[in-house]
């Protein structure tokens, strides 16, 4: 069994805090994604470049829930962050 991706920012990609949101510009996309709380959170625990199944422990310990329900938060925030090209 191949050990699980670990999840990356593209490289060049901008955040920034507005307003108490957190907003993504990548380089190879002209839109601005604003996140919501659970993205929010992804976004910054990805600088440990954790497996997706790290990712949704770390979460599900930060806010002090079951795991099961994290991870049906996480999986469309990562999908959101991967249609807008800033997971690598």
């Amino acid at each position: 069994m191949s050990p699980s991706p670990r999840l990356r920012r593209t490289p060049g990609v901008v955040s920034e805090e507005l307003d108490g949101r957190l907003l993504l510009l990548s380089p190879d996309d002209p839109h601005v994604l604003a996140l919501d709380d659970v993205a929010s959170t992804v976004w910054a625990l990805l600088d440990d470049a954790p497996t997706e199944a790290e990712l949704v422990t770390a979460v599900a310990q930060r806010y002090n829930v079951p795991v099961e329900q994290v991870a049906a938060d996480v999986a469309p925030a990562l999908e959101v962050l991967r249609r807008y090209g800033v997971l690598a």
